[in-house]
């Protein structure tokens, strides 16, 4: 339910405005189809995601021609370095051994139940995700599902669903969860719209509440 006014100005907004630079934006998808065709390809290219990232970010600016100052600005750095901070940290966890350690201790919990360890995946998953980041654990627990699969015979397809569904869902709950919740913090607060951390908790604790228990 909305005012009159705001209905009025919504109503009166022109979709094709918001595009400044036709030419622009054409170019931007085409480099972004290029670097996405990259992404899909690099199991068999194996270039690197990072190489083609920024080989398709020069190739932009020099097609914008516009100058880098100009665009660093513009750039969320906030979101970048703190991601590239948890990256760091992750990996330094793997490296000291934890993860091969946290596979024993799942090991002990369940002994040896196939069931109980995808449940005790899916809970740890959905615990620690909200802390650490979607992508940063579920890259790193790959390695403890690695670890645990010698321990089992038969189809352990369900370890991988466990893990993948506990990251989804505990990636919505904080917005340290997941990358997409940074930025569009990040961007609603240079509009205006200060989303604080405990705001977000409260509304997707609820939300992923209802649809863990449906």
């Amino acid at each position: 339910h909305v005012s009159n006014e705001l209905r009025a100005s919504v109503m009166e907004l022109d979709a094709s405005k918001a595009i400044k630079n036709a030419k622009l934006l054409k170019a931007s998808g085409f480099v972004f189809g290029i670097v996405l065709v990259g992404f899909l390809t690099n199991a068999i290219t194996h270039l690197g995601l990072a190489i083609i990232s920024i080989t398709g970010s020069a190739i932009l600016i020099l097609v914008t021609e516009q100058h880098p100052e100009h665009i660093f600005k513009k750039i969320e750095w906030e979101t970048i370095f703190f991601f590239g901070g948890l990256f760091v940290l992750v990996d330094g966890v793997e490296k000291l051994g934890i993860m091969q350690e946290l596979a024993k201790i799942i090991l002990n919990v369940t002994s040896g139940d196939k069931e109980l360890t995808s449940q005790f995946i899916l809970l740890l998953s959905a615990g620690l995700t909200p802390i650490l980041g979607a992508v940063p654990f579920a890259l790193s627990f790959v390695k403890v599902i690695q670890q645990l699969i010698p321990n089992f015979t038969g189809d352990v397809n369900s370890f991988w669903w466990a893990l993948s569904f506990g990251a989804c869902l505990g990636g919505n709950m904080t917005l340290l969860g997941s990358a997409c919740n940074i930025v569009g913090a990040s961007i609603a607060k240079k509009s205006g719209i200060d989303i604080s951390f405990n705001r977000f908790l409260k509304y997707r604790v609820l939300v992923s509440g209802r649809n863990f228990s449906g």
